[in-house]
Protein backbone atom coordinates (compact mmCIF):
# COMPACT_ATOMS: atom_id res chain seq x y z
CA UNK A 1 0.00 0.00 0.00
CA UNK A 2 1.27 3.43 -0.97
CA UNK A 3 1.74 6.31 1.48
CA UNK A 4 1.08 8.75 -1.35
CA UNK A 5 -2.14 10.76 -1.28
CA UNK A 6 -4.98 8.92 -3.07
CA UNK A 7 -6.47 11.28 -5.61
CA UNK A 8 -9.35 10.62 -7.98
CA UNK A 9 -8.83 12.59 -11.21
CA UNK A 10 -11.73 13.10 -13.62
CA UNK A 11 -11.29 14.42 -17.17
CA UNK A 12 -12.93 13.36 -20.40
CA UNK A 13 -9.77 14.14 -22.41
CA UNK A 14 -7.38 11.20 -22.44
CA UNK A 15 -4.45 13.52 -23.20
CA UNK A 16 -5.14 15.43 -19.94
CA UNK A 17 -5.32 12.19 -17.95
CA UNK A 18 -1.99 11.15 -19.52
CA UNK A 19 -0.53 14.53 -18.51
CA UNK A 20 -1.66 14.10 -14.89
CA UNK A 21 -0.22 10.60 -14.88
CA UNK A 22 3.13 11.73 -16.26
CA UNK A 23 3.48 14.90 -14.14
CA UNK A 24 2.33 13.50 -10.78
CA UNK A 25 3.37 9.84 -10.95
CA UNK A 26 5.89 10.22 -8.09
CA UNK A 27 3.75 12.43 -5.81
CA UNK A 28 0.25 10.99 -6.08
CA UNK A 29 -1.47 7.63 -6.04
CA UNK A 30 -3.95 8.42 -8.83
CA UNK A 31 -7.10 6.82 -10.07
CA UNK A 32 -7.81 8.34 -13.49
CA UNK A 33 -11.32 8.23 -14.98
CA UNK A 34 -12.89 9.74 -18.09
CA UNK A 35 -16.39 10.60 -16.86
CA UNK A 36 -18.43 11.71 -13.89
CA UNK A 37 -20.26 8.39 -13.82
CA UNK A 38 -16.97 6.49 -13.59
CA UNK A 39 -15.90 8.83 -10.78
CA UNK A 40 -19.07 8.14 -8.82
CA UNK A 41 -18.53 4.41 -9.27
CA UNK A 42 -14.94 4.72 -7.99
CA UNK A 43 -16.10 6.72 -4.97
CA UNK A 44 -18.40 3.84 -4.08
CA UNK A 45 -15.52 1.36 -4.20
CA UNK A 46 -12.52 3.18 -2.70
CA UNK A 47 -11.56 5.95 -0.32
CA UNK A 48 -9.75 9.03 -1.62
CA UNK A 49 -7.95 11.98 -0.04
CA UNK A 50 -9.02 14.41 -2.78
CA UNK A 51 -10.83 14.68 -6.08
CA UNK A 52 -9.71 16.77 -9.05
CA UNK A 53 -12.17 17.28 -11.87
CA UNK A 54 -12.40 19.15 -15.12
CA UNK A 55 -15.45 21.34 -15.61
CA UNK A 56 -16.30 20.80 -19.28
CA UNK A 57 -17.31 17.16 -19.76
CA UNK A 58 -20.17 15.61 -21.72
CA UNK A 59 -23.31 14.25 -20.02
CA UNK A 60 -22.43 15.33 -16.46
CA UNK A 61 -20.14 18.36 -16.11
CA UNK A 62 -17.69 18.94 -13.28
CA UNK A 63 -20.07 21.21 -11.36
CA UNK A 64 -22.82 18.60 -11.44
CA UNK A 65 -20.33 15.92 -10.38
CA UNK A 66 -19.14 17.98 -7.40
CA UNK A 67 -22.72 18.59 -6.26
CA UNK A 68 -23.31 14.82 -6.28
CA UNK A 69 -20.00 14.19 -4.51
CA UNK A 70 -20.85 16.75 -1.81
CA UNK A 71 -23.98 14.72 -0.99
CA UNK A 72 -22.31 11.28 -1.15
CA UNK A 73 -18.94 12.11 0.39
CA UNK A 74 -19.14 15.56 2.03
CA UNK A 75 -15.80 15.02 3.77
CA UNK A 76 -13.93 14.66 0.44
CA UNK A 77 -12.00 17.82 -0.52
CA UNK A 78 -12.38 18.77 -4.18
CA UNK A 79 -10.52 20.79 -6.79
CA UNK A 80 -11.97 21.94 -10.10
CA UNK A 81 -9.80 22.69 -13.10
CA UNK A 82 -11.37 24.83 -15.81
CA UNK A 83 -10.84 27.45 -18.45
CA UNK A 84 -14.27 28.89 -17.55
CA UNK A 85 -13.94 30.33 -14.04
CA UNK A 86 -16.62 32.97 -14.63
CA UNK A 87 -19.47 30.51 -15.34
CA UNK A 88 -22.42 30.73 -12.91
CA UNK A 89 -22.05 27.02 -12.00
CA UNK A 90 -18.43 27.52 -11.03
CA UNK A 91 -19.19 30.67 -9.03
CA UNK A 92 -22.00 28.86 -7.18
CA UNK A 93 -19.66 26.00 -6.24
CA UNK A 94 -17.11 28.45 -4.88
CA UNK A 95 -19.73 30.41 -2.95
CA UNK A 96 -21.33 27.34 -1.34
CA UNK A 97 -18.06 25.65 -0.37
CA UNK A 98 -18.68 22.58 -2.54
CA UNK A 99 -15.21 23.03 -4.04
CA UNK A 100 -12.05 23.98 -2.15
CA UNK A 101 -10.44 25.76 -5.10
CA UNK A 102 -10.99 26.40 -8.79
CA UNK A 103 -7.74 26.30 -10.75
CA UNK A 104 -7.54 27.86 -14.18
CA UNK A 105 -6.10 26.08 -17.19
CA UNK A 106 -3.34 25.79 -18.00
CA UNK A 107 -2.60 24.64 -14.46
CA UNK A 108 0.76 24.89 -12.77
CA UNK A 109 2.22 21.68 -11.32
CA UNK A 110 3.38 23.34 -8.08
CA UNK A 111 0.03 25.03 -7.54
CA UNK A 112 -1.84 21.74 -8.03
CA UNK A 113 0.50 20.02 -5.55
CA UNK A 114 0.09 22.85 -3.03
CA UNK A 115 -3.72 22.45 -3.20
CA UNK A 116 -3.53 18.67 -3.07
CA UNK A 117 -1.45 19.08 0.11
CA UNK A 118 -4.13 21.37 1.51
CA UNK A 119 -6.80 18.82 0.57
CA UNK A 120 -4.82 16.03 2.24
CA UNK A 121 -4.68 17.97 5.51
CA UNK A 122 -8.36 18.85 5.21
CA UNK A 123 -9.27 15.23 4.49
CA UNK A 124 -7.42 14.04 7.61
CA UNK A 125 -9.13 16.69 9.74
CA UNK A 126 -12.58 15.84 8.39
CA UNK A 127 -12.03 12.13 9.01
CA UNK A 128 -10.85 12.87 12.57
CA UNK A 129 -13.96 14.95 13.20
CA UNK A 130 -16.11 12.13 11.80
CA UNK A 131 -14.40 9.63 14.08
CA UNK A 132 -14.88 11.89 17.10
CA UNK A 133 -18.55 12.41 16.27
CA UNK A 134 -19.01 8.65 16.11
CA UNK A 135 -17.30 8.23 19.48
CA UNK A 136 -19.48 10.92 21.04
CA UNK A 137 -22.63 9.27 19.65
CA UNK A 138 -21.49 5.87 20.91
CA UNK A 139 -20.51 7.19 24.34
CA UNK A 140 -23.63 9.31 24.78
CA UNK A 141 -25.68 6.11 24.49
CA UNK A 142 -23.91 4.79 27.58
CA UNK A 143 -25.13 7.72 29.65
CA UNK A 144 -28.72 7.41 28.48
CA UNK A 145 -28.94 3.87 29.81
CA UNK A 146 -29.74 4.33 33.48
CA UNK A 147 -30.89 1.13 35.16
CA UNK A 148 -33.60 0.95 37.83
CA UNK A 149 -31.14 1.02 40.73
CA UNK A 150 -29.65 4.28 39.48
CA UNK A 151 -33.11 5.81 38.98
CA UNK A 152 -33.99 5.24 42.61
CA UNK A 153 -31.03 7.38 43.61
CA UNK A 154 -32.00 10.22 41.30
CA UNK A 155 -34.06 13.01 42.78
CA UNK A 156 -35.21 16.45 41.84
CA UNK A 157 -32.40 18.98 41.92
CA UNK A 158 -32.47 21.16 45.02
CA UNK A 159 -30.59 24.01 43.49
CA UNK A 160 -27.71 23.31 45.85
CA UNK A 161 -24.36 21.94 44.86
CA UNK A 162 -22.44 19.96 47.43
CA UNK A 163 -18.92 18.89 46.67
CA UNK A 164 -18.00 15.52 48.17
CA UNK A 165 -15.34 15.85 50.80
CA UNK A 166 -16.41 19.40 51.60
CA UNK A 167 -19.05 18.60 54.22
CA UNK A 168 -18.02 21.57 56.33
CA UNK A 169 -18.62 24.05 53.53
CA UNK A 170 -21.89 25.74 52.79
CA UNK A 171 -23.74 24.54 49.69
CA UNK A 172 -23.32 26.82 46.63
CA UNK A 173 -26.43 28.39 45.16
Amino acid sequence: MSDLPRVLIVDDEKSMLDTYKRVFRKELNMTLVGSANEALRELGEAEFDALITDYAMPEVNGAQLLQKVSRRAPELPTIMVTAYADLPDVQMLKNTGVVEIVLLKPWDRDEVMRWVGHCLRLSKLRRSVGTMRGEVRRDSGKYKQVDASDRSRLREPSGELTVRGDKDREPRR
